[in-house]
């Protein structure tokens, strides 16, 4: 199973690929944290990745035979 659940910020996107990961034993992704990874030094606890490693881990992601993907449905992960 291959789901992109896209949605607006606090609209439960979270909570419904969690269940679903459950329900399926599918691991799911907020792509947020590909965007993003955690740097304690920043005033916000993480920092925007380089493009070529975003890229490279929504690459990574889609290769896999089974995925959940929630985000707000950025252009930079629609050619997926």
């Amino acid at each position: 199973m291959k789901l992109y659940i896209i949605g607006s910020v606090a609209s439960g996107k979270t909570t419904l690929a969690k269940r679903l990961s459950e329900t399926t034993n599918i691991h799911y992704t907020t792509l947020d944290e590909v965007i993003y990874e955690p740097d304690k030094s920043s005033t916000w606890g993480n920092r925007k990745r380089p493009v070529e490693e975003r890229d490279r881990l929504f690459s990574l992601i889609l290769q896999q035979e089974n995925w959940i993907l929630e985000d707000v449905g950025r252009p930079c992960f629609s050619e997926g």
